[in-house]
């Protein structure tokens, strides 16, 4: 694990130095692998709820992707 970082929707994003980004759902029980980031290293994870709607930012070894919170 490289990097966490909590939602205000109760989601708590997890990466890794190997495998890319991961979600845990608010249920606490459901992981999924966020398959629109790419790049397998997650370098550094932060979120921004003071815009709308929030915003997730994942920086890994192949660039930077912005996830927009639902």
């Amino acid at each position: 694990m490289t990097a966490l970082a909590a939602t205000d929707g109760g989601a708590v994003y997890v990466g890794t130095d190997d495998e890319g980004l991961w979600r845990i759902e608010k249920d606490g029980e459901t992981l999924t692998r966020v398959e629109t980031v790419k790049g397998t290293q997650v370098l550094r994870l932060v979120y921004d709820p003071t815009v709308t709607p929030a915003m997730l930012y994942v920086l890994t070894d192949t660039g930077l992707t912005v996830l927009r919170e639902e």
